[in-house]
């Protein structure tokens, strides 16, 4: 799974950065918890900081396009984000530690 850089935007107003990523090499739709861990080891920050927004496919084709943001802390992005945005982030994480209990 490649991941490409389409856009990556500051918003200086709300405090974030805003990314746009096309990701090559997959034959099916990615778990937002796996692209929030690449983009958060890509940038060098918290798995807490990156939202993904909107994961993208076209049918017959194998490139997925993902719009994500990250902010500075967790905090900024709870007083910003939609809270089922936010909500959808921590169900991955929370059905994982389920899973490996």
């Amino acid at each position: 799974m490649e991941l490409e850089v389409i856009r990556d935007d500051e918003n200086p107003l709300l405090d974030r950065r805003e990314l746009m990523l096309k990701i090559s090499g997959t034959t099916t739709t990615p778990a937002r918890r796996v692209l929030r861990e690449k983009i958060a080891a890509l940038y060098d920050v918290g798995l807490e900081n990156v939202v993904v927004e909107k994961i993208i496919t076209e049918f017959g084709r194998q490139d997925v396009v993902v719009d994500a943001r990250i902010y500075p802390d967790p905090a900024t992005a709870e007083r910003i984000e939609n809270s089922y945005l936010l909500d959808r982030g921590k169900k991955d994480t929370e059905e994982e530690v389920v899973a490996e209990e």
